[in-house]
């Protein structure tokens, strides 16, 4: 199926079926998004724009410590926070 033959039979549904369409397609879009973010944080992608941030509030290292033991934070990668 291409894109215009799959818009074109989202344009015909009947408006109970389209609200439900919505409703899964706005979690499919976040389910992928946040699959990304996982990928793009635990490959590291995303590292320097969190010590940037980090740098910019001015986030003493020892509560940055505190905050990469967290599970799930997304800068648990670093150790050297000498230089925040």
């Amino acid at each position: 199926m291409t894109l215009k033959e799959l818009e074109n039979q989202v344009s015909k549904l009947p408006p109970d079926e389209l609200a439900e369409f919505r409703e899964w397609f706005v979690r499919f879009d976040g389910d992928r998004w946040d699959e990304q973010i996982e990928l793009d944080v635990s490959s590291g992608k995303l590292d320097a724009l969190g010590l940037d941030a980090i740098r910019e509030l001015h986030i003493e290292p020892s509560v940055l410590r505190i905050a990469v033991a967290l599970p799930g934070f997304g800068l648990a990668t670093m150790t050297n926070m000498s230089d925040c």
